[in-house]
């Protein structure tokens, strides 16, 4: 097998007029919880790094040094204790930027992100990304009023472009619990840049919670993706539930012809709150995209919606307890059940 010149791997990133940092500087930034709820950041020649006036229990200068430097990020995750309690809370009382970056890899182990209801804006907010890979197996547990997870492309990168491609995420539980409809768990941005190629894993989307009274709190959409170039990525979700408007929402009233080509895949689980519209399950724009989704519960509104601008897309129904299952508004009317 022919070998593969160093030169000719980082081509494609160098192409897209980004710089490398990654393979040209060595190392990983180290956040540790040192006693309970106080986290400590080591830089990768084991230094500590100044986060005594963090508002993000110092997760945010860990990702900007890791970024800046060209190193990758580990944050050390601890499980839960015999009696169910979680031994690693990391707070944050305001957004988690995680700025454009190419070529790196970041890491969140077993713990509870907990954005306070202080937080003006979105939960974690991704800018420009190229090339990387994001595993998070924290419960991220949002009370803001924006999205608990929104990937939102707008700043170029050392003269690159603006986008979201090529790139991996895993997130484990994403938790909205907020008292609006517009509210978001999931929300794919691509109204300043292009959103293309990703690979997005989601264990639990979910926003039914209850408050110290018992009502039930349920965010808005559970995934949302916003009109702009948003083709040809890979998202799945184990399982949806708690949300009170439209569980994947794809598109919006207007110029949907840019989002195409996508796979969702996806376990649906609406439920109706009392006084309010009809929840749904699916409601799309978009076309030439694949769906195989499960969507039941009680008493919910309309299983899938096709909106006009609907066109050639595919869909692998397993279950639809919507009522009614199908509600096809498309100009087109060319989408198919298999």
């Amino acid at each position: 097998m022919k070998n593969i010149k160093r030169r000719s791997f980082l081509y494609g990133a160098a192409s897209l007029g980004f710089t490398n940092h990654a393979f040209s500087t060595l190392g990983v930034v180290t956040m540790r919880l040192v006693s309970r709820e106080a986290w400590t950041v080591y830089r990768p020649d084991g230094s500590i790094l100044d986060t005594s006036e963090s508002k993000t229990s110092g997760l945010q200068e860990a990702i900007d040094f890791a970024v800046a430097g060209g190193f990758e990020l580990e944050v050390i995750g601890g499980g839960t204790e015999p009696n169910g309690t979680v031994n690693h809370i990391l707070r944050c009382d305001q957004t988690i930027v995680f700025p454009p970056m190419v070529n790196t890899r970041m890491y969140f182990g077993s713990l509870l992100i907990h954005f306070s209801p202080k937080v003006i804006g979105d939960g974690f907010v991704f800018d420009t990304v190229v090339h990387c890979t994001v595993e998070c197996n924290a419960h991220i547990y949002y009370q803001g009023n924006g999205s608990a997870l929104r990937f939102w492309p707008r700043t170029p990168k050392n003269g690159g472009g603006t986008f979201v491609i090529d790139s991996k995420f895993i997130f484990f539980n994403i938790a909205a619990v907020t008292d609006g409809r517009d509210f978001v768990g999931v929300h794919f941005d691509a109204s300043r840049g292009s959103i293309s190629h990703l690979s997005v894993n989601m264990v639990e989307i979910e926003g039914a919670a209850y408050g110290p009274s018992g009502p039930l709190r349920p965010m808005g959409d559970a995934l949302r993706v916003t009109n702009g170039f948003f083709k040809a990525n890979n998202i799945l979700v184990q399982r949806i539930n708690g949300f009170g408007n439209v569980g994947l929402r794809i598109g919006q009233q207007g110029n949907n012809s840019e989002i195409s080509n996508n796979r969702f895949t996806a376990d649906i689980d609406p439920i109706q709150v009392p006084g309010r519209d009809k929840t749904v399950g699916i409601e799309t724009w978009g076309n030439h995209d694949f769906f195989n989704v499960s969507i039941r519960g009680k008493d919910f509104g309309p299983g899938i919606i096709l909106q006009p601008s609907a066109a050639k897309n595919k869909f692998i129904v397993l279950e639809n307890e919507g009522t009614p299952p199908v509600v096809d508004n498309s100009e087109a009317r060319n989408s198919v059940f298999l």
